[in-house]
This record gives structure tokens, sequence and C-alpha cells, in this order.
């Protein structure tokens, strides 16, 4: 076999594009700190480096979603604090109207004590945790409770609001406003809904 003058050069010019593309993409990997910049770089790796990164976009959502039900849970703990309060407060309110040296008109003022409190009550049955009312179920995007004179509305629904932690595995992170079954949530049981 010859061996021409065209071909050496050809040679030769080749292998310097190659050393000249080699050189960019060395330049390109010191300039990013990354190894791998195609995934044709190292397929296998790259494969690895893929099923990486879903794993820690599954991680970070489950984060989210263990924050959004601990977020949940600690609002409902204080709801129901202040609401064991309220209750104590007009406990004692009607032991008091019950004494027989009341008159009526400071049964009458007990009277609008309580009725500030069963405003209370309809408050921390709209509590929410950012723009999502913990005791309407998934119907959460409107208040749903609202007082109508002596008559309280619910507005919201009985269906549970979950929230997946682990692959397959939910928990609920809200706890029933009202249920329609025998037992009661939070603020009591309804019929008709």
């Amino acid at each position: 076999m010859r061996i021409t003058n065209k071909y050496m050069t050809s040679s030769m010019v080749r292998n310097i594009q190659l050393n000249l593309s080699n050189l960019a993409r060395s330049q390109e990997q010191l300039s990013t700190s990354k190894r791998l910049l195609r995934p044709s770089d190292d397929p296998n790796v790259m494969g690895q480096f893929l099923s990486i990164r879903s794993n820690l976009s599954y991680m970070e959502q489950y984060n989210q979603n263990i924050n959004d039900g601990l977020s949940y849970l600690n609002m409902n703990d204080t709801a129901m604090g202040t609401l064991g309060d309220l209750l104590a407060k007009a406990s004692e309110y009607t032991v008091q109207a019950a004494n027989d040296t009341y008159s009526a008109e400071d049964r009458a003022a007990i009277a609008e004590q309580i009725d500030k409190m069963i405003d209370q009550v309809v408050d921390l049955g709209n509590s929410s945790v950012g723009d999502k009312f913990i005791y309407a179920g998934t119907k959460n995007d409107a208040i749903p409770f609202k007082r109508d004179g002596d008559t309280i509305i619910y507005s919201g629904d009985t269906n549970e609001v979950r929230r997946e932690v682990l692959a397959g595995t939910d928990y609920r992170i809200d706890s029933p406003g009202i249920t329609t079954s025998g037992t009661a949530g939070v603020f009591g049981t309804a019929t008709g809904l």
C-alpha cells in the first residue's frame, strides 16, 4: 500500500481536530467542574446519576408532604388547645349562671359572653394553614363554618386530606371538622351531607 502526501495530511488534520476537540472538552469540564456534561459521555454512570436525581426529587416531595402534614397537625393542636380553654371557660360561666344569686341581667351578660365564645369556636373551625382550611376536608379553599344566627353551617366535605410520605404510604394529615357517621368530628356530627 502506498502512503501519499494527501493521506498523511488528512491524517494529521484529523488528529489535530481530535486533539482540539479533546482540549475543548477538558476546558469545558474544568470550567463547569463536572465530569459528565452530556448523557453520551458515560451512559452507565449517567443512568445511575439520573436514577439518583429522580430519587432526590421524590425525597424532596416527601419532605414537602411531611412539612405540610406537620403544619396541619401543629395548627390542629393549637386550635384544640384553644377550644379546650374556651369549653372550660364556658363550663365555668354555665355553673355561675346556675347560681340563684345571679340576676336576670347577670345571666344575660353571661349569655352574651358565651355567644361571643361560640363565634370564637367558629373562628377556630375556620383555622387554616396558608390558604387551606384544616377542618374543611378536601373542599378546603373556602371557609368551612359560617354562623347564621343560632345555626352553624358547614360548607366543607368529609373527605380526608392525605399526604404520601414514602412510596405507597400515605397518612391523613387533617382532622374531620364534622362527620356523618356515628363517630364525632372535632366540631360534631352532621346529617344530610
